[in-house]
């Protein structure tokens, strides 16, 4: 009988290591949408979300609402529209040393766009030529704690993903995605 209850508790210990051992359990992740100023000098827009703490299998959406240019190479003709970038971001494996994560983007670009919520619904509207476009994506990449990975889209509008690890061995939690940065 002793040995039986011996071999369970050896048994009970070496799953609780392998747990440890096999990666964090959930993960903080970050996000940023990104777009290029219309003119010089302008700040360059963005949306961030998080910190979204997710467990595999948990996801969050985001949604972000720029202006949007494309020229032409010598810029004596230049269109403008209203891009709306919709993301989930889905975590779908945790390991030791990195998160494997599926984005799934939706960019459309038009004259307007509408913003649709509980509680009301928004519209963005240009008076001008629009530029007309959209774009969807689904990209799965694997990420190393705490680095980051951007997305391109047309027009200059990115996609910033970054995945936080749980605490340390010591017990330290790390922040090393917040907050995310605008790319230069």
């Amino acid at each position: 009988m002793m040995k039986g209850v011996v071999s369970m508790l050896t048994l009970v210990a070496l799953g609780g290591c392998a747990a440890i051992i096999g990666g964090p359990t959930e993960v903080t992740v970050s996000s940023l949408m990104t777009a290029p100023a219309l003119f010089q000098g302008q700040i360059d827009p963005f949306s961030a979300s998080g910190p979204n703490t997710l467990k595999v299998g948990g996801s969050y959406n985001q949604l972000a609402i720029f202006n949007l240019r494309s020229c032409n190479d010598d810029k004596t003709d230049c269109k403008v529209g209203k891009g709306k970038l919709q993301s989930k971001t889905i975590v779908l494996g945790l390991s030791r040393d990195e998160a494997t994560v599926r984005v799934d983007l939706h960019l459309d670009v038009g004259g307007s766009q509408t913003v649709q919520d509980k509680v009301s619904n928004t519209e963005y509207q240009l008076h001008d030529v629009p530029l007309k476009d959209q774009v969807v994506t689904s990209k799965t990449i694997r990420l190393n704690y705490n680095a980051s990975k951007r997305i391109g889209l047309p027009y200059g509008v990115g996609f910033n993903v970054c995945v936080e690890g749980t605490a340390d061995p010591a017990g330290n939690v790390m922040h090393a995605c917040q907050p995310l940065r605008v790319p230069d």
